[in-house]
């Protein structure tokens, strides 16, 4: 093999997937590309680095200076990413009067020559915005892991990205031309963000649905129920004396082919608890419980293939994906927020239908 120096896709792109597989890398390389790539163009518009230093050189900042120097998208991306640190996206941006003071924090990003300087405590809040769960801890141990990599093929150090003075950070120029191979990063970064919101959507709305058919659980499963009213006696030192339930139908085996089931639990001679559930009710709930797990598994399926979850042939194949497909993809996605308003729709309804049970 001849003298391998520079990261090559050919030879290390099992290197390169490995250093994605770890969140916090991922997202330091990735929104260091996407700082220079979308935010100023890859440094090809002069205008616009020049308008930028010129805002930077400002003693206060408008609404009305970013709009004068700067190109309209510019505040649109920078919006989103969270350069302006007094503002929480681009829409909150557009409202704001021409003589709003923009905030570009203490330690702005700094354009030189031919390269974009970060500085990490920049980076780290523009990542954190989006990515919470990532420690300063870990960050940090991450910007010290990427400044030189070992190669699985010769041995040879990568770095992945450069430390420039103290703190300051920019992407290796190998890295910058082998993600620039892999489309449009900023679109995989907004899609993943969309995928992972849908899920937490969907969470909070999974876990009422479970919540409901605990009520219900008590009910048609007497192991369950058993437990459950054990440790209520328990706690108030009472004796369970005997547990029974009935049907309205004969068939007792068969707890599910029945109009109404009533529950009678008999805590002592003065004092019994009864429960009715409609079977109509119960079965609709259940039947939502079906359709919601087919919506987790579609959500964990596009995490799978464009998200953050690892990917089956690692993370540069998210990139190639989110280009390749990317009507695919919009499809998927409008499918997607369609099909948890849908189950939100009906969970609010079949609360407010059960609303009066006391679990």
């Amino acid at each position: 093999m001849e003298e391998h120096k520079k990261l090559d896709l050919e030879i290390d792109r099992n290197l390169i997937n490995k250093i994605l597989e770890d969140l916090d890398s991922r997202y330091i390389l990735l929104y260091l590309y996407i700082i220079r790539k979308n935010l100023f163009k890859d440094l090809e518009d002069e205008k616009l680095i020049d308008g930028y230093n010129h805002v930077l050189s400002l003693d206060t900042i408008y609404k009305g200076n970013i709009h004068t120097f700067l190109p309209e998208n510019f505040a649109e991306i920078a919006s989103n990413l969270g350069i302006f640190r007094n503002i929480r996206h681009y829409r909150d941006f557009e409202n704001k009067d021409q003589d709003f003071i923009i905030k570009l924090g203490n330690e702005p990003i700094v354009v030189q020559e031919d390269v974009v300087l970060v500085p990490a405590n920049t980076l780290f809040n523009i990542i954190t915005r989006k990515f919470n769960s990532i420690t300063k801890r870990d960050f940090n141990l991450a910007l010290s892991r990427l400044k030189g990599v070992r190669c699985e093929a010769t041995g040879t150090i990568h770095p992945f990205l450069y430390e420039v003075g103290k703190q300051n950070y920019m992407l290796s120029k190998d890295l910058y031309e082998i993600f620039d191979k892999f489309g449009n990063v900023y679109r995989t970064i907004q899609v993943e963000l969309t995928i992972e919101n849908f899920y937490k959507r969907f969470d909070e709305i999974y876990t009422r649905v479970l919540n409901l058919l605990d009520i219900y659980n008590i009910i048609v499963d007497r192991k369950d129920i058993i437990k459950k009213i054990n440790q209520l006696i328990k706690s108030d030192g009472l004796k369970l004396n005997y547990l029974d339930i009935k049907t309205k139908e004969k068939e007792e085996k068969k707890i599910l082919d029945f109009k109404e089931i009533n529950l009678m639990i008999k805590i002592d001679s003065d004092r019994s608890v009864n429960l009715n559930l409609p079977k109509d009710e119960y079965e609709g709930l259940l039947t939502q419980k079906i359709q919601y797990d087919e919506v987790e598994n579609e959500l964990i399926e596009m995490r799978k293939s464009f998200s953050n979850l690892k990917s089956r042939s690692g993370y540069l194949e998210v990139l190639e994906n989110i280009e390749k497909k990317e009507s695919y993809i919009d499809e998927r996605l409008r499918s997607m927020r369609e099909l948890i308003i849908g189950v939100k729709e009906r969970l609010d309804i079949f609360e407010e239908r059960i609303k009066k049970i006391n679990k």
